[in-house]
């Protein structure tokens, strides 16, 4: 990466492991431009992939945070998505006369839409919003494809990490023994280490994207959980999902 891109950033550090943690690499960066200070952080067995994760995920939270400058007349001339068509959720949203609206192309048709400002930028609105103003479905990445990729599974797994909160939804439980890929044997090995259980369960969901939901325990005491949401996903699965539509 060039030294322009890199001073983009005010500050990229490592983050020391606690003890009684696994040892795997994490790292944080910082942005502070226009009055604003973001943050990203990055996990992975990978120095170079945690680096990058920190930075990308910084990187698409400051991008989230600058407040659009949407024209009203634009929300006259551009077709608005039907909030209710896009959540599970059972509670009706279009009631809502002065929601605000940012506008968006759609990949698949190319077409200029309008959507709900909470969707897009972490902006405060004074009703009540669709979901909680979080990033969840940003991403940001070197190519287009990539970062729609890394964006629609994170929808994908906070979609299933629900339906398993609130319902309890699990397919099955995976045996870790059998699982023979480098980097994932390594993070187990890692965790065994560190005297952490592991519990794996597959949560996916009707999208043919594998969920997985990884329970932590120390000590064999229950109480604290850690869990760790993991989809994955190729761009021909991307591209498949979009031709079913």
């Amino acid at each position: 990466m060039s030294e322009q891109n890199l001073s983009f950033f005010s500050e990229i550090k490592r983050i020391k492991t606690q003890i009684g943690l696994p040892k795997i690499y994490r790292y944080l960066a910082v942005i502070k431009r226009l009055d604003k200070t973001v943050t990203g952080s990055g996990f992975s067995v990978n120095e170079e992939q945690s680096i990058m994760g920190a930075m990308g995920e910084a990187i698409e939270r400051y991008c989230a945070s600058i407040e659009p400058n949407t024209k009203k007349e634009a929300e006259d001339k551009i077709e608005k998505i039907q909030i209710n068509s896009i959540t599970r959720a059972s509670t009706k949203y279009d009631y809502v006369s002065k929601r605000k609206w940012t506008e968006v192309q759609e990949l698949t048709s190319l077409e200029e839409k309008l959507v709900p400002i909470e969707l897009v930028y972490l902006y405060k609105v004074n009703y009540p919003p669709i979901r909680d103003i979080i990033s969840t479905g940003l991403a940001a990445y070197i190519t287009l494809e990539g970062a729609v990729t890394r964006g629609l599974c994170e929808c994908i797994e906070r979609d299933a990490f629900m339906l398993f909160w609130m319902l309890s939804q699990i397919n099955f439980k995976v045996n870790i023994h059998t699982i023979d890929k480098g980097e994932i044997k390594i993070l187990i090995n890692k965790a065994y280490n560190s005297g952490l259980e592991l519990e794996v369960y597959d949560i996916s969901t009707e999208f043919e994207v594998p969920v997985i939901l990884t329970i932590t325990k120390k000590g064999g005491k229950k109480g604290f959980i850690y869990l760790v949401l993991q989809t994955l996903i190729t761009i021909w699965q991307l591209k498949n999902l979009w031709k079913k539509d």
